[in-house]
């Protein structure tokens, strides 16, 4: 079984660990920055509470937008879409539930009555003030992240048990944070399916190649994970600013830019071109990006493609995205209201909410496996957590809001029992 392409081999314990390369912009930029902010942090602060007060403020962020999509809220089609959604249904775009003319701020006594009409004097709206604490608090995680790390190195408090918290809550912040990027900046919500499903087997991969060879790889020198945080706090303000979700590039400058092309290939580029909105744009070129990665990383090994974890980080996307049909049809079948289905909403949360706390819940947990094993210095991942997994798929096919508090309590326990396992290994040695 330790042959098996099923399971990763553990890199040798003298092989050089080989971090990410970082890009320009974190080189000469934010790193700076971040090697300046903490010389500010006391001696007393621990690392890793740096870490979880950074995780809980984009965890808080998260939580505030998916309550504040109106009730209504629905996968548009009620299907997984991978090209755009305005090839695929043309006409106008329809405003996903976070965009600004569709998000309903909660708890409304705090944005609109509070916030807005007594302390703001109704000049600032209650939707504008959700989207700039969701963004203080989405950047606040990038600096605690980038700074967790400095902290410990220079008091000398790193562990491994820092190590796994810093990269482990990551995931699931990270897969959060993505849906949340493309529902307020206006792509389909069909189309952010097919891209978190991307990212999670990126993310899968990665880790892999982490544990079996001591490489890490995170995006490029043009683009990295660090870019990506910046935009989780920024893009909160962007569509206030800047209609993405709805704006198309004109005619007018496509037919300059594809100039080149001989007249019939210009005509049907241009007719495809400037039906694309501009964050349908950012969708196609992030989506080639994620399987450029893809092809990178599986050069270093392709049987990393078939280990236990990537084949269940496929399956349950797999699953998910499968599971939207059916689900659209039930809710359409209730005359398109989802809260008059059981299981279909959690308190103010609509059903495209706990579609994507379920696909970040099971994309981290599958992680996981993988980074606590690097972290514990185990031969082998344990594969026990993913048997949790399963029992969340058949949760979400019958109750999406059952599997979202599945969900909670198996990552929970997992989390702590690698904690303890981090713990042993440690006092072992």
């Amino acid at each position: 079984m330790g042959d098996s392409i099923l399971y990763s081999p553990a890199a040798p314990a003298d092989k050089p660990h080989v971090g990410p390369t970082p890009s320009y912009l974190a080189e000469y930029v934010l790193f700076p920055f971040y090697d300046w902010f903490v010389l500010f942090y006391p001696k007393s602060w621990m690392p890793n509470t740096v870490t979880l007060c950074g995780v809980g403020a984009t965890l808080l962020s998260s939580l505030l937008l998916l309550c504040a999509m109106p009730s209504d809220a629905a996968f548009t089609p009620g299907r997984p879409l991978l090209l755009p959604w305005s090839w695929v249904e043309p006409g106008d775009a329809v405003p996903t539930p976070l965009y600004p003319t569709r998000i309903v701020p909660r708890p409304a006594w705090l944005f609109d009555e509070l916030l807005s009409k007594r302390l703001c004097g109704g000049l600032v709206s209650g939707a504008l003030l959700l989207y700039s604490l969701c963004g203080v608090l989405n950047l606040s995680y990038c600096v605690a992240d980038n700074t967790d790390g400095r902290l410990a190195r220079r008091d000398r408090k790193t562990s491994l048990i820092g190590e796994y918290l810093d990269h482990g809550l990551d995931c699931v912040t990270s897969l959060l944070s993505v849906c949340m990027l493309y529902a307020v900046l206006g792509c389909s919500l069909s189309n952010m399916a097919v891209s978190i499903s991307l990212i999670a087997v990126v993310t899968i991969i990665s880790h892999t190649l982490n544990y079996e060879q001591s490489i890490f790889i995170w995006g490029t020198r043009i683009a990295s994970v660090d870019e990506a945080m910046l935009l989780f706090g920024f893009a909160m303000w962007i569509p206030n600013l800047w209609p993405v979700g709805t704006v198309r590039v004109p005619v007018a400058v496509l037919e300059s830019a594809l100039s080149f092309l001989p007249a019939a290939a210009q005509q049907s580029a241009v007719f495809y071109a400037s039906r694309l909105t501009c964050i349908e744009w950012v969708y196609v070129f992030y989506n080639l990006v994620q399987l450029q990665t893809i092809a990178q990383l599986s050069s270093y090994n392709w049987r990393m493609l078939f280990r236990l974890p990537t084949l269940f980080m496929i399956a349950n996307f797999t699953v998910l995205l499968a599971t939207l049909p059916r689900h659209a049809a039930k809710v359409a079948a209730a005359g398109g209201a989802a809260d008059a289905l059981t299981g279909y909403t959690l308190g103010p949360i609509p059903y495209p909410g706990l579609w994507m706390l379920v696909a970040a819940s099971t994309g981290s947990i599958i992680v996981h496996v993988v980074i606590s094993a690097k972290c514990a210095g185990l031969r082998r991942p344990d594969m026990v957590p993913l048997a949790g997994v399963l029992f969340m798929w058949a949760a979400f096919v019958a109750s999406p809001a059952g599997a979202v508090l599945l969900g909670a309590a198996i990552h929970v326990v997992q989390i702590f029992a690698n904690i303890r396992l981090i713990s042993e290994r440690r006092q072992k040695k």
